[in-house]
């Protein structure tokens, strides 16, 4: 099967019987890492009962479909048609859901698709075969204080999860969260310091500086904000509370270069044999829309190659000749020898993070970002006074050895 639409429509016949037979696979998930973009990487899905993920099992089979669609919600909702009480979870079906943990996740899935009214009624049903599960606890309890509902509700239900694991840092925040929802800021305030001790994480940070951000204390709700971005820039909470209270740390759309012409300096180690590599040339980086040109001369200003970088596949033309493949790193590695991250390049060259995958972040006393960490890569950022980037340093260290790539921009356009 290699369409989604015929895959969600085979999915309620087939939840009862989901185990050996069906295994979840998928050509990329560089696609997502990439892009972001779960239309794009829903195309890339298949099911095949040669291919086989690890899921061993009907609830293992479940589970990979549940937490696939909390990867990309708004594009594979109907894969098991959360929109409708599944077969599967029915009352009249043959072989019910038993399994609290395959009924978590897909709560879960439901919440990240919208479908608020599902995810609670699971999480009801969890938590009326056991009254004390933890997790179904703080799940419900947040998520109605993270949606500014019910909140009496939400508060009994988290301080019972509380009460159950006073230590647990994760319900300790949506204690603290749900007491800032109530109007207990210094209450809260207490609980979600005391949460990102036990347990430094980028949703607490993000919480614990909007409690401080709302307290007028905005210099330390920055820090918490910049020690959060150490953690993982990338995290939806963190950015969400970025963009809403702090929008001069995310970068406007209307504002971001969208071509770069400079020189760049390569030097690449092998640390087995102690042999140095290396290369220099020029490039221009183009971007349109969701795709990128790269352009690479030799030193003498001679065309080396020209790299076009699409949603889930990347096009090298030389010498009148066209490869592809699915990663553009792994294309330019192997076809010319250069150990280049193209991929996402126009992200990072606009002080952005790659979609898709953890990342550090630092910034300047004034808020620029100074430096990124994010897939393997080290990034020094420099910028000129007009906030344009003037010369970036990538740095690599694996166990096989090491590689420095050094960017000078000599023009940058919007």
């Amino acid at each position: 099967i290699t369409d989604l639409t015929l895959f969600n429509s085979s999915i309620p016949n087939s939840l009862p019987f989901c185990g050996e037979s069906i295994r979840l696979s998928f050509c990329t998930n560089d696609t997502n890492c990439i892009y972001g973009d779960g239309s794009v990487a829903s195309n890339q899905f298949f099911i095949s009962s040669n291919i086989m993920l690890g899921a061993k099992g009907r609830n293992d089979s479940l589970n990979l479909i549940f937490w696939l669609m909390c990867i990309w919600p708004f594009d594979i909702k109907g894969l098991a048609t959360i929109d409708r009480e599944p077969r599967a979870l029915g009352p009249n079906s043959a072989r019910p859901l038993a399994n609290p943990q395959i009924l978590y996740t897909y709560a879960l899935a439901a919440e990240k698709s919208g479908q608020f009214e599902v995810m609670e009624k699971t999480l009801r049903t969890i938590i009326e075969r056991n009254p004390n599960d933890i997790q179904a606890l703080n799940a419900l309890g947040y998520s109605l204080a993270d949606r500014n509902i019910r909140l009496k509700n939400a508060y009994e239900l988290i301080l019972k999860a509380h009460n159950l694991d006073p230590k647990d840092p994760f319900i300790l925040d949506s204690l603290g969260w749900v007491n800032f929802r109530l109007g207990n800021k210094e209450l809260a305030l207490k609980q979600l310091q005391d949460a990102f001790r036990i347990k430094p994480e980028a949703d607490i940070a993000a919480h614990l500086g909007e409690v401080l951000w709302i307290l007028n204390r905005p210099i330390e709700a920055e820090e918490a904000w910049r020690q959060g971005e150490l953690i993982d820039a990338n995290n939806a909470t963190l950015r969400e509370t970025l963009k809403r209270l702090k929008p001069s740390w995310a970068i406007s759309m209307d504002i971001v270069a969208s071509q770069w012409d400079g020189r760049f300096a390569v030097r690449a180690n092998d640390r087995p044999t102690n042999n140095n590599q290396g290369g220099s040339g020029s490039f221009t980086l183009t971007k349109n829309g969701l795709s990128d040109t790269l352009e690479i001369r030799g030193p003498m200003g001679g065309a080396i190659a020209k790299i076009t970088i699409n949603p889930g596949e990347a096009i090298l033309e030389r010498d009148g000749k066209k490869v592809s493949a699915i990663d553009a790193d792994t294309l330019i590695q192997n076809t010319l020898g250069l150990p280049l991250p193209a991929r996402g390049l126009s992200n990072w060259l606009n002080g952005q993070l790659r979609a898709g995958s953890p990342a550090r972040l630092e910034r300047d006393n004034q808020g620029q970002v100074k430096r990124i960490s994010q897939d393997g890569w080290d990034l020094a950022y420099v910028w000129n006074e007009s906030k344009k980037i003037e010369r970036l340093t990538m740095t690599r260290n694996t166990n096989t050895g090491s590689i420095d790539v050094r960017l000078i921009f000599d023009q940058v356009n919007e």
